[in-house]
């Protein structure tokens, strides 16, 4: 059996990128569910009569699409506060697939290195007209 060099690098490489995408969807499926219970508490507030409320007569918005044009400026009541800060979490998540590809090109460097040191080789051995 014939040893590739580079393999277990760019294997350790592919099991590093496969955890980082595990990790990242494990925790985007944490933070969607926390906007979800956010919403549903938004949505409940407004759903409560105005004696109940802070501010009485006051509707908030609930759904992400209506809040992100203010994300990151606005003072929020609670219930919106709650809905902003988990949408600032789910975006924060998504920088880190931005990574795996370039992790996997440098794990990947030593497998390619090899890879054209081999395809020298037989190059080399096609024009000469020998073999190992």
């Amino acid at each position: 059996m014939k040893v590739v060099k580079g393999l277990k690098t760019l294997l350790v490489g592919i099991g590093v990128c496969v955890a980082i995408v595990l990790a990242h969807f494990m925790f985007e499926w944490r933070t969607e569910s926390q906007l979800a219970q956010a919403i549903t508490a938004c949505d409940t507030w407004n759903k409560q009569p105005d004696s109940a409320k802070d501010l009485p007569g006051l509707l908030l918005f609930c759904q992400p699409h209506e809040l992100e044009a203010d994300l990151y400026k606005g003072t929020w009541t609670s219930p919106q506060k709650e809905v902003t800060e988990a949408m600032r979490k789910r975006g924060a998540t998504r920088i880190y697939l931005s990574f795996v590809p370039a992790i996997l090109f440098v794990f990947a460097l030593p497998y390619l290195w090899y890879f054209l040191l081999r395809r020298v080789r037989e190059l080399r051995d096609a024009v000469t007209g020998t073999e190992d």
